[in-house]
């Protein structure tokens, strides 16, 4: 589905399932980062990172860090309300990647679902 500014909007996921995955195999927080990565590309127009930073050690710090900043920008081309909580995702999905994942899904599933 197209946005206004023509980008396309992501899949809406169950944050749940991403959580269990993700407590389950670690390393499938950064195949989802690969993935939410690309969705917010597309639908910001821009290169928020490059998705491929996601699965590269060290720069996908970088990676979540730039779409954790993101985030703020696609709730607001929502028509939604901005909480900035760059510092406080990132941080989430650093310390405990499940309840990260949990959170961040949340967030762009209420992006996605406008």
């Amino acid at each position: 589905m197209a946005n206004e500014a023509g980008g396309a909007k992501g899949s809406v996921e169950k944050p749940e399932i991403q959580a269990v995955i993700t407590l389950v195999c670690g390393f499938y927080m950064l195949y989802w980062l690969f993935l939410r990565i690309k969705e917010a590309n597309d639908y910001l127009g821009r290169e928020v990172a490059n998705p491929i930073f996601a699965i590269v050690p060290i720069l996908n710090l970088l990676a979540l860090w730039n779409f954790c900043g993101a985030l703020q920008e696609m709730q607001q081309k929502a028509g939604g309300e901005a909480a900035d909580g760059k510092v406080v995702d990132f941080l989430s999905c650093l310390i405990c990647g499940p309840y990260g994942v949990f959170r961040v899904q949340n967030k762009l599933n209420e992006i996605w679902e406008k």
